[in-house]
């Protein structure tokens, strides 16, 4: 662009120096780094024999616990209007 200075997103920016950082550093302790994923190991997710759908299934069942009102079943919330 002909005399205009492009910006760059100061967020995308942080996070990637951060990032970059932590790759640096990681390579400075002499870290081991994860050939596939190219990652140090202390970096590296670890692989669960859990599908999304399994995923998501646990997590609405942790959320809406027994008493929570929007669980089948529940006792409905009474209101203090009348």
């Amino acid at each position: 662009m002909a005399g205009k200075e492009r910006k760059e997103g100061s967020k995308g920016m942080a996070l990637a120096e951060g990032f970059r950082s932590d790759l640096v550093s990681a390579a400075r302790k002499g870290e081991a780094f994860d050939v596939e994923s190219g990652l140090p190991v202390s970096m590296r997710r670890t692989r669960r024999d859990m599908s999304w759908y399994q995923f998501a299934c646990a997590f609405v069942d942790m959320k809406n616990g027994p008493g929570s009102p929007r669980r089948p079943g529940a006792p409905t919330p009474r209101s203090s209007r009348r």
